[in-house]
């Protein structure tokens, strides 16, 4: 019953995520090639790095920088959302081998209205947290 209800959440948050960026695309026709959880994904495998047999590190920390009214639209939702993106970046590095330097994060945050008319990814490397002994 437990994994009835996570799959229904599942699959609720997937069409929350795809109505979320739906209404932030421009137009019908750029809706369907362009979704950020692909460009997401692409941003691991154009970034890999390989550092030794069995050994590809990919980016880990995401940024989404929105324009401001855009952001705003969304910012009640965007810790939700970056998590929801976090475990679609972590299942696609788990199909291809990917390691990852410390925590996969997904934030947002505002671009001024020039510099992004509808949405631009950062991606970098980050190490995890030092633990202090």
């Amino acid at each position: 019953m437990a994994m009835g209800i996570l799959g229904n959440f599942e699959r609720m948050m997937e069409r929350r995520v795809t109505a979320l960026w739906a209404s932030l695309a421009r137009s019908e026709r750029e809706r369907e090639p362009v979704e950020v959880m692909v460009i997401l994904r692409r941003e691991c495998d154009v970034n890999a790095m390989i550092l030794g047999l069995g050994r590809t590190l990919v980016p880990n920390a995401f940024t989404i920088e929105l324009p401001e009214e855009r952001y705003r639209q969304l910012d009640v939702h965007a810790a939700q959302l970056g998590r929801r993106l976090s475990v679609t970046v972590r299942k696609h590095a788990a199909e291809q081998c990917y390691s990852f330097a410390g925590p996969v994060t997904v934030s947002f945050r505002t671009a001024p209205e020039s510099d992004v008319t509808r949405y631009r990814i950062r991606s970098r490397v980050v190490p995890a947290p030092r633990r202090e002994r």
